[in-house]
């Protein structure tokens, strides 16, 4: 506990008041501490003074503790409540939590210790309460950019409640969209667009739960218009998702045939590229969520406590599961998801599924098998991860509407031919069944048709749809057998190859526990910008202790690598000044074939396979994506410092790295020339006519060895880079200016005159083609 806490007793008998506090000064808890002796007087001091703690008999003289806790929230009084019994009934507790106590504790447990550990549990509660209240701020930030970023997109959404009434409407063009020039919000679609037959006829099939699509003008616009409709649970209209595209120009003739390819080629990018980024922006606070939930669940907690942590960590994961799936979703639907062809034990990939799903199936008191027949081979080639993500998506499917008996899955040869073998999996469940008329649309996006009335369980009706999608890729197919209330059966079937035969000799020579010990002493080079991610990988490792140095910028992190050794680089992608692409980049070009070799594992929240790509390209060794998963990233950092630290190089592709950013900026400069032009192209000029003979001079006084003409001459360089908003050429100049030239380093520095050489050629070929 960081600073000193303000405890209230509220406490009418005075010899327990007094062995309460002579308790209290015996723990090792910094605190102020007050008595009260009645209800009123307590009530009196909470509205004048601010306590972090309350502790509150539950008998008083003139009121019960749970009616005076009572008192306190209709006040508006919200610290932290600590009931004190004179005995331990369940019923009361559960009635004492249900009203807003935080704990309660017997008498009889007033010790040093009692004492200590229910204050130490109800701080930690509360910050816990804290961190999850500052996730979902910033949860509700990305919603706000979001809902920023579509009304001022060329895309117009509205949605209509199931009377047809409007519930949204935005986008940039909604007022060209919109017929009347007032708000449609509560109005009926219909009478809006009364004048539009077509329109409304389309609308009307919607309602039919029909997907339905209509080329309108409206206000000499010509509009692209679908509607879908979305369920509730039980197979009932919720509402209707409305979406209108501007097509005037497709429509008008071929003339604008390509320009419409180019917008529809940005829009994709521009959707992949939102999609990428808000990944990032919401698996950033959810990595901390999940992270530290887990770490809480390791120490000691009460049964409430535990309850709350439980809650927190689920919703966590099916967050973290909602990403995944729109990730996925918008992966498959762009082209851009790739199949894997590994070997793997098809039984691994079972017992992993049921292990996953086991905590569903006990709270709700089901079975959950599975049986491979005889004839399956034990080992299969093919992409495990795309069958391990099928297999989870239908029996977690299956477990969400079964309320009695079990969900089953069956693995059996189908047929054989020359190296493939096609395997069938059955997932069957006794569950609510799949109404006759549902089944052929249960595969369609966003169509949820669940049918047991559990609206808590919800789900975005992505699930089966990636399901189909990932078996097209995989060359499978699915069907769908269901009778209401007797169950529903997911058959599928796949090719796969064989196994290579050498396969189970190396995967066994492979197996081998990890000895974390030997973590100790080893030396870590942090590179993170995030502060609660920096705190929850440090709490990782702490326990191994591990020397842990801390970089917030890509460029501290090529710093820190320059002036120390390190045994692994964990560098996150997205950083600010240089982000991990780049400083991994410069690492990889050190002469010190020591450092240059430094293993670096990536942190990325881009699930994007050619972010993960763009990461090696560079020369990063392997890569872990948020939020972390505590025993895969331990096992990495391992395995990167100890099984892989032959002395190959590790390999760049020079063709797959390249500048983001231009190497020229230009806005200081124009802020500087308040809008004269003429002075801009001027100093364009002088750059343009300096530069290389400055670059020739250095280059001349690191021959000679004359070190403080080279000094000098950097000094004068670096004046010129910053007015041409040239970073990173500024930041090479300054190493230049400031070596230590007593070190002998001339390798080190012929390598950055290089850089700068190199990157001055490149600005100065953007200048020439933009200015």
């Amino acid at each position: 506990m960081n600073s000193s806490l303000k405890i209230l007793l509220i406490e009418d008998d005075s010899v327990d008041a007094r062995n309460f506090e002579r308790v209290l000064n015996k723990t090792d808890i910094d605190h102020f501490y007050k008595h009260t002796s009645t209800s009123e007087d307590g009530l009196s001091e909470l509205k004048n003074n601010h306590y972090d703690l309350i502790f509150l008999d539950y008998h008083l003289p003139t009121t019960s503790g749970l009616e005076l806790l009572k008192l306190f929230r209709i006040n508006g009084i919200k610290v932290p409540v600590i009931i004190i019994t004179s005995y331990a009934d369940p019923n009361t507790a559960v009635e004492l939590i249900k009203a807003g106590a935080s704990d309660y504790i017997p008498k009889s447990l007033l010790n040093n210790e009692g004492l200590t550990h229910c204050i130490r549990n109800c701080v930690r509660v509360i910050d816990l309460e804290n961190r999850k209240k500052e996730a979902e701020v910033r949860l509700r930030k990305v919603e706000d950019r979001l809902g920023s970023i579509i009304s001022n997109t060329p895309i117009i959404l509205f949605v209509l409640d199931k009377e047809g009434c409007f519930s949204l409407g935005i986008g940039k063009d909604w007022n060209s969209f919109n017929p009347t020039p007032s708000s449609v919000i509560g109005i009926s679609f219909k009478d809006i667009f009364k004048g539009y037959k077509a329109l409304n006829e389309c609308f009307e099939k919607s309602l039919l739960g029909e997907i339905t699509k209509n080329t309108v003008e409206i206000n000499k616009i010509t509009f692209e218009v679908t509607f879908t409709p979305s369920f509730y649970e039980n197979g009932e209209i919720n509402e209707i998702q409305g979406l209108a595209l501007d097509v005037t120009g497709h429509v008008k003739g071929n003339e604008s045939l390509n320009e419409a390819k180019k917008i529809a080629e940005n829009a994709s990018k521009m959707k992949q590229s939102f999609v990428a980024n808000m990944s990032h922006e919401i698996r950033t606070p959810m990595n901390a969520i999940i992270g530290f939930t887990n770490l809480l669940n390791e120490t000691t907690l009460t049964q409430v406590q535990k309850e709350f942590v439980k809650a927190i960590n689920i919703s966590g994961e099916n967050l973290h599961n909602l990403v995944n799936n729109i990730l996925d979703f918008s992966k498959i639907e762009a082209g851009k998801l790739t199949i894997d062809n590994k070997d793997f034990i098809l039984v691994d990939i079972l017992e992993n599924v049921t292990k996953v799903l086991e905590g569903k199936v006990k709270d709700k008191k089901l079975k959950l098998e599975f049986s491979i027949d005889e004839a399956v081979p034990k080992a299969i080639k093919g992409d495990q991860t795309r069958l391990y993500q099928i297999l989870i998506n239908l029996v977690g499917n299956a477990i969400k509407f079964t309320q009695v008996g079990g969900v089953f899955i069956k693995v059996r040869v189908k047929n054989k031919s020359k190296g493939v073998v096609n395997l069938e999996f059955d997932v069957v469940d006794s569950g609510v069944g799949i109404p006759l008329n549902k089944q052929e649309v249960i595969f369609e996006n966003f169509m949820q048709t669940d049918e047991g009335g559990e609206a808590h369980y919800g789900g975005s009706g992505l699930g089966l749809t990636i399901v189909r999608d990932l078996l097209k890729l995989m060359n499978g197919t699915i069907a769908v057998k269901s009778e209401e209330r007797k169950g529903t059966s997911f058959l599928f079937e796949i090719p796969f190859n064989y196994a290579d035969s050498t396969f189970f000799n190396d995967s066994k020579s492979s197996q081998s526990e990890f000895d974390f010990s030997k973590l100790k002493g080893k030396r870590i080079l942090l590179a993170e910008d995030n502060n609660m991610n920096q705190k929850l990988v440090i709490m990782y490792l702490t326990k191994f202790e591990v020397l842990i140095d801390l970089a917030e910028t890509g460029l501290q992190a090529v710093k820190a690598v320059k002036s120390n050794d390190y045994d692994l680089i964990l560098m996150d992608v997205q950083m600010p000044d240089m982000d991990g692409v780049e400083a991994t980049h410069e690492i990889r070009s050190f002469t010190d074939l020591k450092k240059n070799r430094t293993p670096i594992l990536a942190m990325t929240a881009h699930a994007f396979k050619k972010e993960i790509e763009k990461c090696l390209a560079a020369g990063m060794n392997d890569h872990v994506s948020k939020p972390i998963n505590k025993e895969h990233f331990l096992n990495l950092i391992f395995k990167l410092i100890f099984i892989d630290t032959s002395e190959k190089v590790v390999k760049i592709n020079p063709q797959v790295f390249h500048r983001e950013k231009p190497l020229v900026d230009l806005s200081y400069l124009r802020d500087m020339s308040e809008g004269n032009e003429g002075f801009v192209q001027t100093m364009i000029d002088i750059f343009k006519k300096d530069s290389p003979l400055l670059i020739t001079d250095m280059k001349t006084a690191f021959k000679e060895g004359d070190w403080d003409k080279l000094s000098k001459l950097a000094h004068k360089y670096r004046s010129p880079t910053v007015i041409m908003g040239m970073k990173s050429v500024s930041v090479l100049a300054e190493e230049v200016e400031y070596n230590d030239y007593s070190k002998n380093n001339e390798s080190e520095i012929e390598s950055l005159l290089l850089k700068i050489e190199e990157q001055s050629n490149e600005a100065i070929n953007y200048i020439q083609t933009h200015f």
